[in-house]
């Protein structure tokens, strides 16, 4: 039996471009396989860089000059230290870069995530190394940083031991204001999550539904300091983080579920728009890790807001 592959052909009730026109394609030296950062420095002498994590070694990061967005340049990649980890994940702003450091095993480094100056991007010069190694930690999955001095993070933690293995990332803040001197300000996690907790264990998906209760993108804008929008895997779509929580060690004391795509689903990520209109509302659109559609819905939650002290 001879079977005939063919590529997908474009139908009229499903379009395969709209209104975008590709430019170039860079095969990046034969090391693709890119993960979940990618951020744009516009350089010192007015270059536009594009700086981006791979998901798997050897590669840690990659630059591409893109200025010129018709023929793009590889001026920089690095190498991982060893196998057994990735990066995934970075941000830029201005002439520093953060990007994450997630091992394949307990214990193992380093785990947490790097501080560079990038203002000679051809020479990325490591700053600071936040150490978020332990014996329940693969250390940083994603990082959100966009105020150049405060890193929100997916991250495991050498003093929090999870009830279940796979709960091992929780949120977490950290000052790099002296980008030399990264320190923790906060940090929350879902309440029955961890050892010691009083609230009682949430209930679990079943079988390989389960993927953890754990974070995944922890965005915080500028705007809105004192709020949070995180994806929480299992633990729901669009968790909303309000409290004292963002400037202490202690966990944030208000926390609002905005509820899950679909039954067995899980929030991989969610991205949210802040509106301009008077009620102060936001649009959040999630994105589901398994099962189920991408969905949008508004939210106004003045009457639950905390000012963070």
């Amino acid at each position: 039996m001879n079977t005939v592959l063919t590529t997908p052909r474009p139908r009229a009730d499903q379009a395969m471009a709209l209104n975008m026109t590709l430019l170039s394609h860079n095969e990046l030296q034969g090391f693709g396989g890119m993960g979940e950062g990618i951020a744009m420095q516009m350089a010192d002498d007015g270059r536009r860089i594009l700086w981006m994590a791979h998901e798997s070694a050897p590669k840690d990061f990659t630059g591409v000059d893109v200025s010129d967005p018709r023929n793009p340049r590889v001026i920089v990649q690095t190498e991982l230290p060893h196998m057994k980890m990735r990066s995934n994940s970075l941000d830029v702003v201005g002439n520093l870069m953060v990007v994450a450091r997630q091992v394949k095993e307990l214990g193992a480094k380093p785990a947490g995530f790097d501080v560079y100056d990038i203002s000679t991007p051809e020479v990325p010069r490591l700053v600071s190394h936040f150490d978020a190694s332990g014996p329940w930690s693969r250390g940083v999955h994603a990082v959100w940083f966009v105020d150049g001095k405060t890193v929100h993070m997916a991250s495991g933690a050498a003093d929090f031991q999870p009830i279940d293995p796979k709960d091992d990332q929780i949120y977490r803040i950290v000052d790099i204001s002296d980008p030399a001197q990264p320190r923790e300000t906060g940090r929350w996690w879902y309440p029955g999550t961890r050892v010691g907790d009083t609230a009682p264990p949430p209930k679990r998906l079943p079988g390989i539904f389960d993927t953890g209760f754990r974070a995944h993108n922890t965005n915080v804008f500028p705007q809105r300091p004192d709020r949070a929008y995180v994806g929480y895997i299992d633990g729901g779509a669009g968790k909303v983080l309000m409290g004292t929580g963002l400037a202490s060690l202690r966990a944030s004391i208000i926390h609002t579920s905005l509820g899950q795509s679909a039954p067995l689903s899980s929030t991989h990520s969610s991205l949210t728009t802040h509106s301009p209109r008077s009620n102060s509302g936001s649009t959040v659109c999630v994105k589901p890790l398994k099962g189920g559609e991408g969905f949008h819905f508004e939210t106004t939650l003045m009457s639950l807001m905390l000012e963070m002290s």
